[in-house]
């Protein structure tokens, strides 16, 4: 008997995704799909004598940055050195990229002492926006050109990821909304159905008059059902923004890197996509 690690198929996916809601990480319905599309040959399964142990996913989003996320051991098997093989797996799939990952605080240790650069903090916020929507410059993000809305977005990402966003938009479009301003784009939000209530991400806006505009606007797109966001915690325009819109402080998660902390605005980013796709 040994451990294998395959790539997953579209039952597996909704599997793994089920082991995420089970841990309370409450994914987008469609987060499996958009993973799917954004990388086909990033989605790996754990298993031992053919039962399933672990997983996780990768996305090459070029030749020099990819992403880990969804990295599950089964609780009761954990301490058998899965996870450590898993992860191998998922670094030679990356190979000389660099890799970032949010880090739940039980596996930071373990991460740092394997290499990983400790670079900020991510804070959920979770709960029902307050306030009366009072913007007049909000558009569905729909109306914005597409290449307009990659360079934006390029800005406070390690890398460009067209391919990313348009499965994103494709699968949440609906859900999205930007503030111009003569014209010009000045911050966009996406609004997403999350297995819960919703999830905002990504959250990129010029300043925090812009970015309070976009959320307003998104949580009166939710119809007053919850929404989290998941925001760095160096951006304390972010913080003390989502903590006066009256969303509560939840856990904390670690943004890591494989080999160097890319150098981004965090004052313009409010919000990252998620866990899973950085």
């Amino acid at each position: 008997m040994s451990l294998t690690i395959r790539p997953m198929d579209e039952r597996d996916r909704e599997a793994i995704f089920s082991w995420a809601a089970k841990l309370g990480w409450n994914p987008g319905i469609r987060d499996g799909e958009c993973m799917h599309a954004t990388d086909p040959n990033g989605m790996f399964l754990a298993e031992f004598d053919g039962v399933p142990v672990g997983c996780a996913t990768a996305i090459a989003y070029d030749a020099t940055f990819g992403f880990m996320g969804v990295f599950i051991v089964n609780p009761a098997l954990r301490g058998h050195g899965y996870g450590a093989t898993i992860q191998h797996h998922i670094m030679a799939y990356l190979g000389d990229r660099n890799i970032g990952l949010d880090a739940m605080t039980s596996t930071q240790g373990q991460l740092a002492r394997r290499g990983y650069i400790h670079a900020y903090r991510h804070v959920r916020f979770e709960g029902v926006i307050a306030g009366a929507r009072t913007g007049s410059t909000i558009v569905p993000l729909t109306e914005v050109p597409f290449a307009d809305v990659c360079t934006y977005d390029a800005a406070c990402f390690p890398v460009r990821r067209e391919r990313f966003l348009r499965v994103w938009l494709d699968a949440y479009g609906a859900g999205g909304l930007a503030c111009l301003r003569r014209g010009r784009l000045a911050g966009f939000g996406v609004l997403r159905q999350a297995l819960r209530g919703f999830r905002i991400g990504p959250m990129i806006a010029d300043d925090i008059k812009a970015a309070e505009e976009i959320l307003l606007a998104l949580g009166s797109l939710s119809g007053g059902a919850p929404v989290a966001l998941d925001v760095p915690e160096p951006n304390t325009s972010a913080v003390a923004l989502a903590e006066r819109l009256g969303i509560a402080r939840g856990f904390n998660t670690a943004r890591m890197y494989s080999h160097t902390v890319p150098e981004l605005p965090l004052e313009r980013l409010f919000g990252i996509a998620s866990y899973e796709f950085g």
